[in-house]
């Protein structure tokens, strides 16, 4: 990310940079995953979400759309071939987070019960 959306960002969180896109997307009524992609710059906010960031933020609509096109990977890839690439990637590691999730939960489900029969012993 670069180093502008990130002053950004930390300047409508107190001057941090964890938890910045909770406050977006609960600004914007949008869901976190759309603010991950506009940090890593996989895709662009809409017109219509920075004319509301403008507002909100008490930003330029100008600058905005500056910082987030210079934070665009969308733009430096050679082909369409090459995006798609990297958007599949992106797919395929959300769904991975998801299942480790999931077996995660199953974990801690499966030592809770444990430690119930232990207790009850």
């Amino acid at each position: 990310m670069q180093k502008e959306l990130q002053n950004f960002f930390k300047e409508i969180n107190g001057g941090k940079l964890r938890g910045y896109q909770k406050i977006i997307a609960n600004a914007l009524n949008i869901d976190v995953t759309a603010v991950s992609k506009w940090s890593s710059g996989v895709a662009k906010p809409s017109e219509d979400n920075i004319r509301k960031m403008a507002n909100i933020f008490k930003k330029s609509q100008e600058e905005l759309e500056r910082i987030f096109n210079n934070n665009s990977k969308v733009q430096s890839y050679k082909n369409r071939n090459e995006l798609d690439f990297y958007k599949k990637e992106l797919v395929l590691r959300d769904e991975m987070i998801a299942l480790l999730k999931d077996k995660i939960k199953v974990l801690e489900d499966k030592n809770k019960s444990l430690e119930t029969k232990l207790k009850n012993k």
